[in-house]
């Protein structure tokens, strides 16, 4: 969705859809005011304007990542509440590798139904073809993996499973060490607006488009 300004897009954001105990929600992400349009209250009004369409067409909530406190603080003002803690830590490699294998994005959005938390958030498919184009798929014994790599540096955007198997995941993959984002209580990673009174935010939303 966008707001234009003789037929320019000055402010804009995608969505997809995921789903959380049945329910359907929308993922916000790539919120976004164009510099020279800024601080004139565009990305509120399309905010507003895409609560409206999303309660006609029957989503029971909305979530998205704020990017810094600047923005939490202006989605906190539009409703959003911070949900979702993850942990981040950061391992070095281990002596003995793990054995994994590359995937197909349907095949690890297949796999992860059975790693996520009870009352973690799946988004559809196509989601995870967007993210195959940045990220590596794996799967493991008893752990599911999306990761980036740099040299011999290792970005785990989502380790779901055995988070012991970090340091054998870390020698696998050749990489010194890496910082690796799992399910915890370090800190909050999305924020959350009920659309539908009672609708519960996700237990684990820790996937985000950056």
């Amino acid at each position: 969705r966008c707001i234009l300004r003789n037929g320019e897009v000055v402010s804009a954001l995608y969505w997809f859809d995921f789903t959380c105990r049945d329910q359907k929600m929308a993922y916000l992400y790539a919120v976004a005011t164009r510099e020279d349009c800024r601080h004139q209250g565009l990305c509120r009004a399309l905010l507003a304007d895409t609560r409206e369409v999303l309660e006609a067409q029957g989503y029971s909530a909305a979530l998205l990542c704020p990017e810094n406190e600047g923005l939490a603080r202006m989605y906190a003002g539009q409703g959003y509440l911070p949900v979702c803690k993850i942990a981040e830590v950061t391992r070095v490699a281990g002596e003995r590798p793990v054995s994994l294998r590359r995937v197909s994005p349907e095949e690890y959005a297949s796999s992860r139904r059975r790693f996520l938390p009870a009352g973690g958030a799946q988004p559809e498919e196509c989601f995870w073809r967007l993210l195959a184009r940045e990220a590596e798929l794996f799967v493991g014994e008893d752990f599911l993996l999306a990761a980036r790599r740099q040299d011999d540096t290792l970005l785990a955007v989502e380790l779901l499973g055995n988070s012991e198997a970090a340091p054998g995941i870390l020698a696998a993959l050749s990489c010194r060490d890496g910082t690796i984002r799992m399910p915890g209580n370090t800190r909050d990673f999305a924020m959350f607006l009920p659309l539908i009174p009672g609708t519960q935010a996700p237990t684990y939303f820790g996937l985000a488009l950056d």
